[in-house]
């Protein structure tokens, strides 16, 4: 059967070691689509080579990853957002790869650890920036 319309895309964080993906984290309709979301995935500890990562949507931690990889190479490629290497637009599976519709503000990258209460802040910054009502990350998941 056709898809339906959906409400919610599906978060996916990959990291790659050259032609072998390292990991892979896969978040089920965890996008409200046509909605301001924030999205942070922060490592959880300080392991250099195999942090536990969380997944945090609207300052709500949606899913932890234990043990996941971070990239090891200094310089990377073929970093995407939004697009996907097996993009498919004429599947009629309801989670097929799409290409991102919307915009991106305040992309960040950090090299340590980033603490809950830093997320929170940052996630309070993002709203004040862009006139949102600050009760929208606590009733919003």
């Amino acid at each position: 059967p056709p898809a339906k319309t959906a409400s919610r895309a599906t978060l996916i964080y990959e990291v790659w070691d050259q032609k072998l993906r390292k990991v892979q984290i896969k978040v089920n309709r965890a996008i409200p689509l046509g909605e301001w979301t924030h999205i942070l995935i922060a490592a959880k500890n300080s392991d250099a080579m195999r942090p536990d990562l969380n997944v945090i949507i609207n300052g709500n931690i949606v899913f932890t990853q234990e043990q996941a990889y971070l990239p090891q190479a200094k310089i990377t490629s073929h970093n995407y957002f939004g697009k996907s290497n097996w993009a498919n637009d004429f599947s009629d599976y309801e989670l097929r790869d799409e290409l991102f519709k919307g915009a991106i503000f305040d992309f960040r990258m950090y090299s340590s650890v980033v603490s809950e209460s830093k997320g929170k802040r940052i996630l309070q910054w993002g709203l004040g920036k862009l006139g949102l009502d600050n009760s929208y990350a606590s009733t919003t998941s």
